[in-house]
């Protein structure tokens, strides 16, 4: 289970800017589509109203095509709510108040000086004669914070209840459609409307007339691309709280998560329409209320989020401070009247903006003076939260003309978190990637790895019975080498002591130094290759040159083999690579021990079938040293070596070859530990009765000479 919850953090990971870039690329073709964007390929450019009026006689636009913008100054009575048959009958001063627009703004026009109250808004549409028996529809998107509408008399359906007072009106905010045919070409549209909950009254939102064929489509976007953006908040606050529940250290990966289902609330509570549906929560109280509680979650873990990635940058009373803000912010909102704490919006978005300019100008900013990992990207994400959360703050409080920018800051934002966590881990996948890849196959199944293990162990065991019998067999050997001769010397010089022999003979004195020979090169053997399997004596590795060094090669062993009657034969000398001369990095000394271990071997294997040795030197990729490699390469055309043999006669003490079975078996493990001291290797290819090739690999150096 272990092993199994591992491999699944590093798959969710790994696929983190998957999601991240799936997310982003989604957004944007909603971005384009949705009502923002989309409207302006809908709405056609007329003049605003003038006077209570729209004048729409002039359009061209073709059949269901047409969407229009009831912008501009509507007739207006504060304080009193008209019907459409009392409006006839009204003789008080009339007003005109643009839309849309707070009814508080505009105090010289309409001698409002306060958001809370009631009044009725009256235009007139005037529309084509082919228009008239259409099918119609009225957008309206807010509307504050209740209201009744008439649509040429018709009484149609409105959204809470419009009062004179507090106790009297029912709040409610959220999109309406209504649907409507014109029986003539003067559509009447009256509108009452009460506020005493929110910030600000009056038609806030546009209202859009037009075709039903031109408003769904585009009404329908803006509710999906709502969807989507909840949907996709949400999907991916799961996927990292998951992360942090898989691996409780992530702690980042816990807050991300948090801080994205809470921009999934938000954005549900934001749309009252999706809210009453998927939650059906239809107070406007408790949606306001909720919708600024999120804000300050996301607030509060923002903040929390720079501390934990940036502790030793933040000050120690930085987060607990928050803490205390955030508190007493979250009861207030959830304390008093939402018509109290919208009023003072501003101020409370102004200290939280405070707050966080801490975190990313100090905090975020000394981390990337000290170059921490993905300090940079996450400074820029959290500066993109922030401007679009003072956006918004204007935005609704009506200061700028903008629109909400901070469902696709938080796209770009998970983005940048996505890019760093990304960047972090690549890094450490980097560091042990080796690792993990081992550890995966060792560890695939607990079965597999006691087999594993349990195979390595016999097949150990059976490689030290091998190498004890070997060994056991190399001192018969020794013993039996060294005995041989030396009970032949002992005799000799008996025999010639008892003067059985005649001191001086030629013959017995040659008989005597060769046993001795013998003796002194079996012990000279052992003694190289203890040297060498100990590294008692480290390599004198000077550089030189390929061509060089093969022309010395072949005029030492042409001299040597001439004089034991062979000859050398050069079949290939390739020591250039790219057109650029072969430089090796090596100790003369050891690789000429080496290769008269093989042209001894070579010569005594061909005896009496050939008087031919070739010696090649060529460069060619090797996959086994990791690069290119320098080539040695000698053939003997003798008795060759069974296929079951090869992979034993670099052995220590191997000496099972036909004819060389009163060999000590050093020699090739000598030419072997030499060409692994210089990061080599050896490899040997025969046919039994035709001949062998034993090769030497040496990595090529580099440029400056280093291996």
């Amino acid at each position: 289970m272990k092993q199994g919850g591992e491999r699944g953090i590093n798959l969710l990971r790994k696929q983190r800017w998957v999601f991240a870039l799936i997310l982003l690329i989604s957004g944007g073709m909603f971005a384009c589509w949705s009502p923002s964007a989309g409207a302006s390929s809908l709405e056609k450019a007329y003049d605003a109203a003038v006077g209570g009026i729209v004048d729409l006689r002039l359009d061209d636009s073709p059949k269901g095509k047409q969407s229009v913008k009831l912008a501009g100054a509507w007739l207006f009575y504060w304080q009193r709510l008209l019907t459409p048959a009392e409006w006839q009958r009204e003789t008080s001063p009339v007003s005109y108040l643009n839309v849309p627009l707070s009814w508080k703004a505009e105090p010289a026009s309409t001698g409002v000086d306060s958001p809370y109250g009631y009044g009725t808004y009256r235009l007139e549409l005037h529309i084509a004669p082919n228009q008239i028996g259409q099918s119609k529809a009225l957008f309206i998107r807010s509307i504050g914070s209740a209201y009744r509408i008439w649509i040429d008399g018709d009484e149609k359906l409105g959204l809470g209840t419009v009062g004179t007072n507090r106790s009297g009106e029912v709040p409610e905010s959220r999109i309406n459609l209504l649907f409507f045919q014109p029986q003539q070409d003067t559509v009447e549209i009256v509108i009452q409307t009460s506020n005493f909950s929110f910030r600000e009254g009056g038609i806030i939102g546009d209202i859009v007339y037009g075709d039903t064929a031109a408003l769904i489509p585009s009404i329908v976007r803006s509710l999906l691309y709502d969807l989507f953006l909840v949907g996709g908040f949400l999907l991916i606050g799961l996927y990292h709280i998951v992360i942090y529940r898989l691996r409780r250290k992530d702690m980042a990966a816990l807050i991300v998560g948090v801080v994205y289902v809470a921009f999934a609330a938000r954005t549900l509570f934001i749309n009252g329409y999706v809210s009453s549906l998927v939650l059906g929560i239809d107070s406007w109280e408790l949606l306001v209320k909720l919708e600024y509680g999120t804000e300050i979650i996301i607030f509060l873990f923002l903040a929390l989020l720079m501390h934990r990635m940036y502790p030793s940058e933040t000050h120690r009373l930085a987060l607990p401070v928050t803490g205390v803000f955030a508190a007493l912010l979250a009861v207030y909102v959830m304390a008093v009247p939402a018509r109290v704490f919208t009023q003072t919006m501003i101020i409370q978005s102004a200290a939280e903006a405070l707050i966080m300019l801490y975190f990313i100008f100090y905090v975020g900013a000394k981390a990337v003076v000290r170059k921490r990992e993905g300090a940079a990207l996450h400074l820029i994400g959290m500066g993109v939260l922030i401007v679009a959360l003072i956006n918004d703050t204007l935005y609704w409080a009506r200061v700028t003309g903008t629109k909400e920018w901070l469902g696709e800051a938080a796209i770009v934002f998970l983005l940048l978190q996505a890019l760093i966590i990304s960047y972090r881990y690549s890094l450490l996948s980097q560091r042990n990637d080796t690792l993990v890849t081992e550890l995966g196959q060792m560890n695939a199944t607990l079965e597999d790895q006691v087999a594993a293990r349990t195979r390595k162990l016999n097949e150990t065991n059976e490689e030290l019975s091998e190498m004890k019998a070997l060994r056991t067999k190399m001192l018969v050997n020794i013993a039996h080498d060294l005995g041989t001769p030396l009970i032949g010397v002992q005799t000799y010089l008996q025999l010639m002591a008892e003067g059985k022999l005649a001191p001086g003979n030629p013959d017995i004195t040659k008989l005597l130094i060769d046993k001795t020979a013998y003796i002194r090169q079996l012990i000279d053997d052992l003694f190289k290759l203890s040297k060498l399997e100990s590294r008692a004596q480290p390599l004198l590795l000077e550089p030189v040159d390929a061509a060089e060094w093969m022309a010395e090669l072949t005029e030492r062993f042409t001299a040597d083999l001439g004089a034991s009657g062979m000859r050398l034969v050069n079949d290939i000398v390739r020591t250039s690579v790219a057109g650029m001369p072969v430089r090796l990095r090596i100790d003369r000394y050891r690789l000429m021990q080496a290769l008269h271990n093989m042209i001894d071997n070579a010569v005594k294997f061909s005896k009496d079938r050939s008087d031919t040795i070739v010696l090649r030197g060529y460069a060619e990729p090797s996959a086994e040293l990791g690069g290119t490699a320098f080539v040695i390469e000698l053939e003997d055309r003798g008795v060759g070596i069974a296929a079951g043999e090869l992979p034993l006669v670099f052995r220590r003490f191997y000496t099972k070859r036909g004819g060389n079975e009163q060999g000590s078996g050093l020699g090739l493990a000598i030419v072997r530990e030499i060409a692994l001291q210089h990061g080599g290797a050896v490899d040997v290819a025969s046919e039994l009765g035709r001949g062998s090739t034993f090769r030497i690999l040496l990595p090529v150096a580099d440029e400056r000479g280093t291996a």
